[in-house]
C-alpha cells in the first residue's frame, strides 16, 4: 500500500509537470504567433518605406534640380547686372578723373 500511494505521488507529480510543460508550450507558441504577427508589420513597415523613398526621390530630386538650375540662371544673371555695373562705375571714374583734370 505504501508503495502504491508512492506510485500514486509520483503520478501527481507527473500529471502537475505535465501540465506545466503543456501551459509552457502553449506560451511558447503564443509568443512565437506575435513574433510572426511583428514580422509581418514590420515586412508592411519596410515595404511602405521603399515605396515612400522612390516617390520621394521621383519628385523631390527633380524638383530640386529644377530649382538648382533656377537658382543659378538667377546667379548668372545677377552676375552678368553686376560686371555691367562694374564698368559703368569703371567708365563713370574714369570720366571723373579726366573731368578734374581739366578743371
Amino acid at each position: 500500500l505504501v508503495e502504491l500511494n508512492g506510485m500514486s505521488e509520483n503520478n501527481q507529480d507527473l500529471n502537475t509537470t505535465s501540465i506545466t510543460l503543456l501551459n509552457e508550450i502553449q506560451n511558447f507558441r503564443t509568443a512565437v504567433d506575435e513574433l510572426n504577427d511583428q514580422k509581418d508589420a514590420l515586412q508592411y513597415l519596410t515595404e511602405t518605406l521603399a515605396a515612400e523613398k522612390e516617390m520621394l526621390n521621383e519628385y523631390t530630386i527633380p524638383s530640386l534640380n529644377t530649382r538648382i538650375a533656377s537658382l543659378e540662371a538667377e546667379l548668372n544673371v545677377t552676375t552678368t547686372q553686376r560686371n555691367e555695373l562694374e564698368a559703368d562705375l569703371t567708365e563713370c571714374e574714369a570720366n571723373v578723373t579726366q573731368f578734374e583734370n581739366t578743371v
